[in-house]
């Protein structure tokens, strides 16, 4: 039991770190036109889906919008391929 529990914190942890690090590569390409293209103001966070939007009406107004189903879907999509892939591995290694 404890080495099941073990596996699933072990492939939740790699989950979240596989999330946080596709969300920064998807900020990353935008900061370069946030910074030196002022006047095509738009950020978008998450792949595949986007999770978090936001964009420039006026010009000291910000709009912005979440969205947790899609954060959640990106998640459990991160989720799926980590545990897939510890499966795949543990399978073959053996």
């Amino acid at each position: 039991m404890k080495n099941i529990l073990a596996k699933f914190l072990s492939g939740l942890i790699a989950s979240f770190m596989l999330f946080f690090s596709i969300s920064f590569m998807t900020v990353i390409p935008q900061l370069h036109s946030f910074l030196f293209r002022p006047d095509r103001i738009q950020f978008k966070i998450g792949f595949p889906l986007v999770y978090y939007q936001e964009m420039l009406v006026d010009c000291p107004d910000f709009n912005y919008h979440w969205s947790l189903a899609n954060l959640l879907l990106d998640f459990g999509i991160g989720m799926l391929l980590v545990m897939s892939g510890c499966a795949i591995f543990q399978k073959y290694v053996k």
